[in-house]
This record gives C-alpha cells, sequence and structure tokens, in this order.
C-alpha cells in the first residue's frame, strides 16, 4: 500500500487520548483475561500506541476472506469515484447513509465468487457494515484498538492479528495511524493460544459469519492436536470459547463432513451465502455419512434442500406478514400459489419488502434475472416488475 498524503480534516482519526508513551500489552495472558483491564484503560490510552498505518500489515491467516480481499485493493478502491466522489469525500457530507452506497463501482462481484465464493447478498452486507465502521472512525475516532504483534523480520512492521475491518476501515479514509495494542509475543504463542485469542476477540466484535466461524474452529482443532494430541470434545471448546453447545455442534458438522469427503464445492457455496439454515447441517451430514452417500449424491440432496427451502419461505410470505392483532399488514403484500409464481392480485405497499419478494423470485425466474434490485426505487417500478410475471 502506498504512503499517506493527507488525512481527514474534520476529525482527528486514529489516535487515542493518550497515545504515544504507551505500554505493551503481554501476549501471554488470554484476550478474555486482559479484556477487562483494557477495556477500564482505553479511554485513557495507557495500553495503546498509535502506530502509523504503513507500518501494518494483515495476517494471512484471518478467517474474513472478503476483508482479505478488500484489503489487497484498497490503494485502488480508496481513489475511486462514484457520482464524482470518493468513499471519503461520500462520508464527509452531511447526512451521509452507508447504505445508499453500492459497493459495484468499487468491487468486482465476479471476481469476488471467483476468489472467495461469496455471493452479492453477503459481499453487499459486507460492504455496508465496513463502509458504516468506517463513517463512524471518521467521525468520531477509533475507540476499540487493533491489536498487533512484532513482526520477525522487520524491526518498524507489525502484524495485525485482530481489527482487520478497523484497519481496512481506517485505511479507506485515509488515516495516517491507527491505535494498536501491540501484544509482546515475539513469535512465542502456539497456535491454539492465538486461534482462541482470535476466537474470543470476534465475540467481543461484530460476530463472524457461519464459514469464518468454522475457520476459526480448524485452526482451534489443529493447535488443540498439537498441544494434547487430541480432538477436544464440544464440551471442552464450549467453556473455552463461550460459544453455545449448539452452535459449536453445527461447527463441528462441517468438520466432520470435511473429515468425510463431503466438504464439495457445492456444500461450501451454500455455507458461505447462507442458502440453507445452519441448524440443519447438523442432520444432512448426519444422514449423508450414515447412508454413505456419493460427493455428488450428497450435492444432490443438498439442492433439493435449498429449494424445499425456498419454496416453504415463498408460501409463507402471506402468513408472517399478518400483523398481531388481525389487522393487515404493510408488509403482507403479495400472494404466492405452490409453483411460486405471483397470483393475479398484487397488493405493494412496502418497498424494502418488495425488493425482498424480487430477490426471492430470481432465483426461479430467468426473466427477472437482468434486474438490479439496488435500482428499485418506487412501488410502481416493483409492481411493473411483478406483472412481467404473470
Amino acid at each position: 500500500m502506498s504512503n499517506e498524503t493527507e488525512a481527514p480534516s474534520k476529525k482527528k482519526v486514529g489516535v487515542g487520548k493518550r497515545g504515544v508513551g504507551a505500554k505493551n500489552f503481554s501476549g501471554s495472558e488470554t484476550l478474555s483475561m486482559a479484556s477487562e483491564q483494557l477495556q477500564n484503560s482505553r479511554d485513557e490510552g495507557e495500553f495503546c500506541s498509535p502506530l502509523s498505518i504503513n507500518s501494518l500489515v494483515p495476517d494471512p491467516d484471518n478467517a474474513r476472506e472478503i476483508i482479505t480481499l478488500i484489503t489487497k485493493k484498497a490503494d485502488s478502491i480508496r481513489n475511486i469515484e462514484y457520482k464524482g466522489k470518493t468513499i471519503l469525500e461520500h462520508i464527509k457530507e452531511d447526512g451521509f447513509d452507508a447504505s445508499e452506497l453500492p459497493y459495484s463501482p468499487f468491487i468486482n462481484l465476479e471476481d469476488v465468487k471467483k476468489e472467495t465464493g461469496y455471493d452479492h447478498d453477503v459481499v453487499s452486507q459486507y460492504w455496508s457494515e465496513l463502509i458504516s465502521l468506517a463513517e463512524s472512525i471518521y467521525n468520531n475516532g477509533l475507540k476499540q484498538p487493533i491489536s498487533v504483534r512484532r513482526d520477525g523480520e522487520l524491526r518498524n512492521r507489525y502484524v495485525i492479528t485482530f481489527g482487520h475491518r478497523r484497519y481496512l476501515a481506517s485505511y479507506l479514509i485515509f488515516a495516517k495511524t491507527v491505535r494498536s495494542v501491540i501484544a509482546n509475543t515475539d513469535g512465542k504463542k502456539d497456535k491454539l493460544s492465538t486461534s482462541i485469542d482470535r476466537a474470543l476477540e470476534n465475540l467481543n466484535q461484530q460476530s463472524l459469519n457461519f464459514w469464518e466461524q468454522y475457520l476459526d474452529y480448524e485452526k482451534i482443532i489443529q493447535g488443540w492436536n498439537e498441544r494434547y494430541g487430541k480432538t477436544p470434545s464440544n464440551r471442552e471448546l464450549s467453556r473455552k470459547l463461550s460459544h453455545s453447545r449448539q452452535t459449536l455442534d453445527r461447527i463441528s458438522a462441517i468438520h466432520k463432513a470435511k473429515k468425510s469427503g463431503y466438504l464439495t464445492e457445492t456444500f461450501v457455496y451454500i455455507i458461505k451465502n447462507q442458502l440453507i439454515h445452519r441448524a440443519n447441517i447438523p442432520t444432512l451430514v448426519k444422514q449423508a455419512v450414515d447412508n454413505s452417500l456419493l460427493p455428488e449424491e450428497f450435492d444432490e440432496t443438498l439442492r433439493n434442500h435449498v429449494d424445499e427451502q425456498n419454496s416453504q419461505w415463498h408460501l409463507n410470505i402471506d402468513q408472517q406478514g399478518k400483523g398481531s392483532e388481525g389487522e393487515s399488514d404493510p408488509a403482507k403484500n403479495l400472494s404466492l400459489k405452490k409453483t411460486r409464481k405471483p397470483s393475479a392480485q398484487i397488493k405493494i405497499r412496502d418497498l424494502d419488502f418488495g425488493k425482498r419478494i424480487v430477490k426471492a423470485l430470481q432465483v426461479e425466474f430467468k426473466e427477472l434475472g437482468d434486474i438490479s434490485v439496488e435500482k428499485i426505487d418506487s412501488i410502481d417500478d416493483l409492481r411493473a416488475i411483478l406483472k412481467r410475471l404473470l
């Protein structure tokens, strides 16, 4: 990444109240033990140093694949103009709304799909949350410092252990420094301690999606095996990570699928893009293992499950739209037959809900494939689109 030439003038970004001369935080303490102490001291900046953003490099083991991809292209992304303005210039505007800044001018969806396997909905969610974070940092400064460790090869370089989103958001708004907790590890922490620290940090920050939780789980399993020579039970991990047993049962089902040869491209795509409910994953994997399905047979089972789940969701739209008192709800706006084709009576009253229906129908009807849902800005547009299917 290139050197910085200017920083935002509206607010000073990335520097704590007492940033310079801060103490180092010992990496031998786990994050769970240190979190309360850090929280009490962050306002005073006791443990934090403002590090040059050019001295920071992402950890290649970071589970957030989309964030990693955007970080690689951050130099060009932050200089791209949308409607004649860069990301920073949009954020500076009064009344800025992060949801109105689409990702498409800055990121190529096909590149993201090819490199990470994530599709439109997930990418859009990540982008909106990233821009919201950048806006918050610009207006209020970085409240939660990132955590870094010294690079073993270069003296003045630091590897980010926790806080990749905060780092990227700061970079996109041309921050010169980032408040950082420096772990004095000297590379001595083993994989298990590092993986557990990362999992605990993610609990305190924005939660990972299900696939990212699984990637963290795999690192913890690997570190546990190296230290203890065995695979931990979900009960042991639940106590260590503060995850519920139910969540760990669902995550470990993906691990079981990998060991059994069922972690196919289809399965990964479905998990990453949240096409089936995670509660169903353990049952689907168990059925595949018990019935000794071939991987391609498992893929077919998954596709059928997705189709069935989508069909049930569409059929339940009207039921979910009814008000608690029995009165008509504005979201109750479309009736779908069992063929998943809309009935002749289309009553659209709520724009956001209507957009969700169009997205759902695009999966089934090729006639709607050329429509950009983000460009729908009126009820009349929605009605015209849905009438094309009648």
